[in-house]
């Protein structure tokens, strides 16, 4: 077609008149002498336009089969994440403050047997945050975790541990992971030493806790910035001078 031959008219058209179109092709399919009726030019029209709809050019074709894969990859994304948005681990995310483990152990009753939490199958395949294999079968609690890593460490979620007279040094626990961590050692029983930024709010925070009175005379909480280099070595003198040893550390903080 020239650039002086009048371009065709594009119609949009609705899915009501596509099926109106093919109810008329499948009339014709049953009849072929309904083309008779066509005049030449309408008759070639109508083969040509339904040859292109079978078989478009190869660019089209090629736009086509890409937009198919995308809305298949879509609708595969969808379903999964609804399927990691139902996990434990993300309910709690999406709370206004992400809780601690009980402070206390339940009332004990009379045993109940339950069945072991079942684990959800995903249509697209995920990777283990820990041992990197594929997986699709989903863990009620972590949504990033194959079955296997996931039950050690959801054991792990409330395993405790005799640490009376211990001493722990945590450099960031004030939020998130750090503070667990913290928590986690004080009511195991163990004197912990914390750095943060923001003492004042670390303080605020742990004091909020309800069993704060039973391991608050074992938290020392220091203001202390990673990244001024002077700080950290007369910290480091100053724990030299005032304790007799030193048990753990877990080096939370300045990670980047």
């Amino acid at each position: 077609m020239s650039a002086n031959e009048p371009q065709p008219e594009i119609r949009t058209v609705d899915a009501t008149q596509v099926r109106q179109a093919i109810d008329a092709l499948e009339a014709i399919i049953r009849d072929r002498a309904l083309l008779n009726s066509l005049s030449p030019e309408d008759r070639q029209r109508l083969l040509t336009a339904a040859g292109d709809v079978f078989c478009p050019d190869v660019r089209q074709r090629r736009r086509q089969v890409k937009e198919r894969q995308r809305q298949r990859k879509a609708t595969k994304i969808d379903r999964t994440e609804e399927i990691l948005h139902q996990t434990g681990i993300r309910e709690l995310r999406r709370r206004p403050v992400f809780t601690t483990p009980n402070a206390y152990a339940p009332v004990l009753g009379e045993p109940v047997e339950v069945d072991d939490a079942e684990f959800r199958e995903v249509v697209e395949p995920q990777n283990c945050y820990i041992c990197k294999q594929n997986y699709d079968q989903i863990h009620h609690f972590y949504d990033q975790l194959c079955p296997a890593c996931a039950e050690v460490n959801f054991k792990k979620r409330t395993e405790t541990a005799d640490l009376r007279g211990r001493v722990a040094l945590l450099t960031g626990g004030r939020v998130k992971i750090g503070y667990q961590a913290g928590i986690k050692l004080l009511r195991a029983g163990a004197s912990l030493i914390m750095t943060t930024r923001f003492p004042r709010d670390a303080a605020k925070r742990f004091a909020e806790e309800l069993d704060f009175a039973d391991w608050g005379d074992r938290l020392e909480i220091f203001g202390l910035d990673l990244r001024h280099t002077p700080s950290v070595e007369a910290f480091a003198r100053h724990l030299e001078r005032s304790e007799d040893r030193l048990d753990f550390i877990l080096h939370n903080a300045c990670q980047t």
